[in-house]
């Protein structure tokens, strides 16, 4: 992701462009901030707001303030409230224009409050007019500056449960025919789903705010924001809060300012301030033991917030990218998702339900849901006969079960009888875990698929007697992958970013020691693809 300020000068043309070489933009004045992790994509850090802001001065733009960098594995809020205060500061004597009160990211909260509130809650009828909670099956025109331009609303064909136990994995289908052309999409690409917040967080929410979710949102003679049109008067308090705004995920330091200043207790106002004013602070009490806003909230319960408060300074509810697990020649009127509902403690001792994997996951057949395609460059080769290596970690296997699929689709339907070798390895706690058993036997046997390999990290499933990675694997079977990549082949990986990815990585960058080969160079040529997320 990338985050830029750029102005241009009065006679620059709007037809200006970037293709003309040295000083096609002579005329552009710009900053960039970019963003990345550190420690999940080391090889990858802020590599775009590097390229950009090199890019930007080599075509003629002049560079307000030099280029800043937001690290997530730290505190990416604090680096880039401090790095646009300093370009606040350098425009100012650059154009010698004051800085408005409102551009200050501290000021926030306070004209929240002390400007005449846009949203209130009223007492009259709440109406069911939120996307996902009516049966229609479009979008309306009013709501959709919440979702992205190619989203559409989709039904549920199927869910079942692919893996029982303790921690079940489900397979969801949703139709997609009535997407039309923004619903093609090719094996491997991922899928953008809007989820609701559950009725549990949502009741918690309201209680904590002292809010009646039944009530009706009002909205005054103000003019709405562009961004907010979603926003409709007669609404449900607690539709409004299901559906639009981000209350489990983990609070900014500029969110806990505005709990500050809404706090009416003294000790709790200097609580919350010394977090969102110190990075170490932030980072031990919020960010490292993974508290959400709402268990800010009720931390601190002496935080009073107005509904206008919650709308204005609360991120909206995120949707979330899934890969694509179904395969668009054997179902290209649907879209699967496999997914795992993500359950966890965190530091202090909570249990927590990730938003869009549980809410995904209790859909049936015929519920609705909001969605678009997004293109991946994770596709498969398109020559049949090329070889490939997967290699992936428990749900991780999505995009290679949708592989797989492909390739036997393209041996039944288009009559390929031979397919370039393919190896699956995959790594798993133990046996009991292993996702897609069917599809990986159903592939071996028509011969979509050469070999698979699991990796146990249980000892007691272990054939060693000693937990295996997938880092292992790699490992063992250096000759093989190597000789992938001496024929033409390529490397898929997929999984968690810091834990398997960073282990696969560096076991990848282990076997193509003495090789023609590295990898950031095999990353760069698209030899070797990743899907790496947490």
């Amino acid at each position: 992701a990338l985050q830029s300020a750029a102005s241009t000068s009065t006679s620059t043309s709007s037809s200006t462009s970037t293709s003309g070489g040295s000083g096609a933009l002579d005329h552009l004045r710009y900053a960039v901030f970019g963003l990345g992790n550190s420690r999940s994509h080391s090889q990858h850090y802020n590599v775009i707001g590097r390229k950009m802001d090199a890019y930007l001065e080599e075509l003629g733009g002049e560079r307000l303030y030099e280029r800043g960098e937001g690290d997530d594995a730290g505190c990416l809020d604090s680096d880039f409230e401090e790095w646009s205060e300093k370009l606040q500061a350098a425009l100012k004597e650059r154009v010698d224009v004051a800085k408005k009160p409102s551009s200050s990211p501290a000021s926030t909260t306070a004209n929240t409050q002390q400007v005449a509130p846009l949203f209130g809650v009223s007492d009259t009828p709440a109406v069911n007019g939120a996307v996902l909670s009516t049966s229609a099956a479009t979008i309306p025109t009013q709501q959709r500056s919440f979702y992205s331009d190619n989203t559409h609303k989709v039904q549920v064909v199927s869910k079942k449960e692919v893996l029982a136990g303790e921690r079940p994995v489900f397979e969801v289908l949703f139709d997609v025919s009535n997407m039309g052309e923004e619903g093609r999409y090719t094996t491997g690409d991922h899928v953008c789903i809007y989820a609701q917040n559950s009725d549990e967080t949502v009741a918690r929410m309201c209680e904590t705010a002292n809010i009646d979710p039944a009530l009706s949102l009002h909205i005054g003679s103000g003019e709405v924001k562009d961004s907010m049109q979603y926003l409709r008067g007669g609404l449900s308090i607690g539709e409004v809060v299901k559906n639009y705004v981000d209350i489990n995920g983990i609070p900014s330091t500029r969110l806990l300012r505005t709990f500050a200043e809404c706090a009416q207790s003294g000790g709790e106002k200097e609580t919350l301030a010394g977090w969102a004013a110190s990075r170490e602070a932030y980072s031990a009490e919020v960010k490292t033991p993974s508290r959400s806003t709402l268990q800010i909230l009720e931390r601190f319960p002496s935080i009073s917030l107005h509904i206008d408060t919650i709308l204005n300074a609360f991120p909206r509810l995120q949707p979330r990218f899934y890969s694509i697990s179904s395969s668009a020649k054997a179902s290209p009127s649907t879209v699967g998702v496999t997914l795992r509902p993500l359950i966890y403690t965190n530091g202090d001792g909570a249990v927590k339900h990730g938003v869009a994997s549980n809410w995904i996951s209790n859909l049936n057949e015929g519920d609705w849901a909001a969605l678009s395609v997004r293109e991946s460059i994770f596709h498969l080769p398109s020559a049949h006969d090329t070889p490939i290596v997967m290699v992936g970690a428990g749900t991780g296997v999505a995009p290679f079960l949708a592989f797989l699929r492909e390739r036997m689709a393209v041996m039944q339907v288009d009559g390929v009888s031979k397919m370039g070798d393919a190896t699956l390895i995959m790594g798993y706690r133990n046996s009991g875990e292993v996702v897609g058993r069917e599809c990986v036997q159903n592939a071996m046997r028509m011969g979509a698929l050469s070999q698979h390999i699991y990796a146990y990290s249980d000892v007691a499933s272990s054939s060693t007697a000693r937990p295996v990675f997938p880092s292992d694997s790699i490992k063992a079977n250096r000759d093989a992958i190597v000789s992938t990549l001496d024929n033409g082949g390529k490397v898929y990986i997929c999984g968690g970013a810091q834990g398997f990815g960073t282990s696969v990585i560096d076991a990848m960058k282990d076997i193509l020691l003495h090789t023609p080969y590295t990898y950031d160079t095999l990353l760069d040529q698209q030899v070797i693809l990743e899907d790496l997320a947490d």
